[in-house]
């Protein structure tokens, strides 16, 4: 994508400002390995499906980078070396001086940084991406990749401050425009990312990425109908691009076509056998149909690509569900409590305290004081269960993850 101009050996710079020193401290802090994905207060689930958009839209923009770096190679034969993907990629030629040297160099560390990302592992792209703006602050593409890692990180504020970073450096940078859209909808500005990516199909008409983005911005928005519009617009401009087709597998799910959506998780599979989303679309279609083994397995093989991919948790958390009735009242409450905003979250919240309040007075006016203490004791009993309940799920799920086995040098 794009970066920073030309630089000579001489001049490169080595000074980083102070926020700048600041984010890469935070980026080298040790994090756990696994964390989890949907915590049981409402804050982090009302982020769960933004977060699992920037990862997904993260991809398909490494998809087109990839593409173009493959023909900018195939313009230039003349040599090249290998990037982090195995895929050849043009070496300057002593002609061409250090500016053209430090240009590959910076090149290769951000598709490493982005393959990182790619792989899950988004605290090591995240030093990775820091130590390149340590060579050059002024880099776009890096400050707009370290917004869309730190996206997934759920750290908006400092997401948002490279991603503001990014457009002022270069403000055309078709990732800076989506990571800022991303972002915003991330925090629920769904008007603004509307604004943002609207303003990026203006500077790339054909871009399917951007119409990817739009889908998922009315996914989001609740627009089921745009959001699948502007899917199968993507998938037409790129018909073998796995993340489009797996993204219109899911939102067939949404609408209820379960078997059109299997369908669409099937071919994803056969582009990508280790596609996230369509593994965890096809275990949704598999625990609707009553086969929850079959939809575990699907959770196990997700997880084994991505262990802290959200979409696959939150399948293997369904699946709990629907295994434990005690277990699964909780889930379907928090996740009806954690899929609006805050402000519809406190008025839930409100009104169900109203209503108890309402029937002890109604009780009490009707002559019948006796049901008054039955309605306390069952009101209690529910606080008390929904303040136990989340510790008992996530210790289940925590017993299923200790069975799934990670991949190699993951």
């Amino acid at each position: 994508m794009g970066g920073a101009g030309p630089v000579g050996a001489g001049q490169l710079r080595t000074a980083v400002p102070a926020e700048r020193r600041r984010l890469a401290r935070l980026a080298g802090r040790p994090r756990p390995a696994l964390r989890r994905p949907v915590d049981h207060r409402a804050q982090a689930g009302r982020r769960l499906l933004a977060v699992l958009h920037a990862g997904a839209l993260l991809r398909a923009v490494g998809v087109l980078r990839r593409r173009g770096a493959q023909r900018r190679t195939a313009a230039d034969p003349a040599g090249g070396v290998r990037s982090p993907a195995g895929r050849l990629r043009p070496v300057a030629s002593p002609a061409r001086g250090d500016a053209a040297m430090s240009d590959a160099h910076q090149a290769y560390q951000l598709e490493l940084a982005e393959e990182q990302l790619d792989r899950g592992q988004v605290d090591t792209a995240i030093h990775s991406l820091t130590r390149l703006l340590g060579e050059d602050p002024e880099h776009a593409g890096a400050h707009a990749l370290l917004a869309l890692a730190l996206l997934r990180n759920k750290r908006l504020y400092a997401a948002q401050t490279e991603a503001r970073r990014a457009l002022e450096l270069e403000p055309e940078l078709l990732m800076a425009q989506l990571a800022a859209a991303m972002i915003a909808i991330a925090q629920r500005r769904f008007r603004d990312a509307e604004r943002q990516l609207h303003d990026a199909r203006a500077l790339y008409p054909d871009a399917p990425a951007v119409d990817d983005a739009l889908a998922r911005l009315y996914s989001a928005w609740g627009r089921d109908a745009e959001a699948l519009d502007h899917n199968r617009r993507a998938c037409e401009l790129a018909p073998d691009d796995v993340h489009f087709l797996s993204l219109r597998s899911r939102l067939e799910f949404d609408r209820g076509n379960r078997d059109i959506a299997a369908q669409l998780a099937r071919n994803a599979l056969q582009l990508d056998p280790e596609s996230v989303e369509a593994l965890s679309v096809l275990g949704h279609c598999a625990l609707a149909a009553g086969r929850p083994d079959d939809a575990r397995a699907h959770a196990a093989w997700a997880l084994q690509v991505d262990p802290t991919d959200s979409n696959a948790l939150a399948l293997l958390g369904s699946i709990k569900a629907r295994q434990s009735w005690v277990l699964g009242v909780w889930w379907r409450f928090q996740s009806f409590l954690s899929a609006g905003s805050r402000t519809r979250t406190v008025l839930s919240l409100l009104g169900m305290y109203l209503a108890y309040r309402a029937a002890l007075l109604a009780l009490d006016d009707n002559g019948h004081p006796d049901w008054q203490m039955p309605l306390s004791a069952l009101w209690l009993g529910f606080c008390v269960y929904t303040w136990v309940a989340p510790g008992l799920f996530w210790r289940s799920v925590r017993r299923e993850l200790q069975q799934v086995r990670l991949r190699p040098g993951f």
